[in-house]
């Protein structure tokens, strides 16, 4: 369910309240994945080479979704389409 839809036809401070939590999810959870990446890396065989790039599918995902990732630290993304990215 896209983000428009769930702040559809709500009070002002109530959309606020949704956009807020939605981001603070957005952000938690790819930081457990950063630190999941980090803890695999640190106890692999691998531990002197780089960390393993994460690339964020932004396909199907609200504009404000993959800002707020890229906002928490996520800088390589996927998408089908160039114009579509574009318009992200």
């Amino acid at each position: 369910m896209g983000l428009a839809w769930l702040t559809f036809g709500l009070n002002h401070t109530r959309g606020l309240a949704l956009l807020t939590t939605r981001s603070k999810m957005i952000s938690e959870n790819l930081q457990s994945v950063f630190d999941r990446i980090r803890v695999a890396h640190s106890e692999s065989e691998k531990k002197n080479s780089d960390l393993p790039r994460l690339v964020a599918v932004s396909k199907t995902k609200p504009k404000e979704d993959v800002m707020e990732a890229y906002r928490a630290g996520q800088r390589h993304f996927g998408e089908n389409y160039v114009q579509v990215w574009i318009q992200k």
